[in-house]
C-alpha cells in the first residue's frame, strides 16, 4: 500500500546550520540552486525497519548523484552527535551526505523537527525548488526502486504543475 501525501501549497520552513562536516546547510540556498531537498528525519538504528529504510535512503542518495544532481539529501537526527553520524555513514557507506544532529551549530534540530511536524521516525519530506513540500511522507518503502519511483513521480507531477501554471 502506498502511503505518501502531496501537499501542493505547503511551504517548507527554512533553516540554516552547520552540519557535522562543518559545512553550511541552508535549505533555501539549496532550493535556490534549483535542487530538490530530500529531508530524511531519522534515528540511526540497524536493528529494525528504520535500519532497512536507511539502507534504501543510502542507495537512493547515490542514485541521485550524491547531492551533485537534482536532489540534495540531508539527514536530520534529533538524538545523535558527530560520532553517531560517522557510524551511520560507515554502516551504510554514505559519504558526503550532510547530517544535522543535536549538536550541530546554528540550529536546534528539535526546532526543525517541530517546524516540519515530525513526531515519528523515519520520516521523509521532499521540497521543491519553489519551497513547496511535494512529498510529506512515504511509508512504507519496500525497496530502493520504490523510493526512486516515488521521488521521480513527485518531481514529474511538480514539473507538470509548473508547466500548466506558466
Amino acid at each position: 500500500m502506498l502511503a505518501f501525501g502531496v501537499k501542493a501549497q505547503t511551504t517548507a520552513p527554512d533553516f540554516t546550520c552547520i552540519d557535522d562536516y562543518g559545512k553550511l546547510v541552508h535549505l533555501y540556498g539549496i532550493l535556490d540552486n534549483d535542487q530538490y531537498a530530500f529531508l530524511y528525519f531519522f534515528i540511526p538504528n540497524t536493528e529494525d525497519q528504520e535500519g532497512q529504510f536507511s539502507q534504501i535512503v543510502a542507495e537512493t542518495y547515490y542514485n541521485y548523484g550524491a547531492n551533485q544532481d537534482d536532489v540534495y539529501f540531508i539527514g536530520i537526527d534529533p538524538t545523535g552527535d558527530s560520532l553517531t553520524a560517522d557510524w551511520w555513514r560507515v554502516d551504510y557507506q554514505v559519504q558526503g551526505m550532510p547530517i544535522i544532529h543535536a549538536f550541530t551549530d546554528g540550529s536546534n534540530v528539535h526546532t526543525i523537527c517541530d517546524a516540519y511536524g515530525v513526531q515519528f521516525f523515519a520520516t521523509v519530506k521532499l521540497v521543491a525548488p519553489d519551497r513547496r513540500i511535494i512529498i510529506n511522507d512515504i511509508w512504507p518503502i519496500e525497496s530502493t526502486q520504490h523510493l526512486i519511483g516515488e521521488i521521480d513521480n513527485a518531481i514529474a507531477k511538480f514539473s507538470m504543475e509548473i508547466v500548466v501554471t506558466e
